[in-house]
């Protein structure tokens, strides 16, 4: 698969600022204006709707599968 050149300028630049900026004591304006800038920091608190949302995740599979097997094809 090709990726057209200037992708490959926009991603460098950014690369170059998320990388090398800190370093270069770029400001924090010039830092955000790459796509780096737009992610948020990943949080290393413990997940507290593991549970919930597992037993959610469950419940809705059940649910499909039944909806599934009472369709009737013929």
């Amino acid at each position: 698969m090709d990726v057209p050149w200037p992708a490959w300028v926009v991603f460098g630049i950014s690369a170059t600022f998320a990388f090398l900026g800190p370093m270069l004591d770029l400001p924090e304006r010039v830092l955000e204006l790459g796509p780096f800038g737009a992610v948020g920091n990943v949080s290393a608190e413990t997940i507290s709707w593991l549970g919930v949302e597992s037993v959610l995740t469950v419940v809705l599979i059940g649910v499909g599968t039944w909806w599934v097997q009472r369709r009737d094809l013929a």
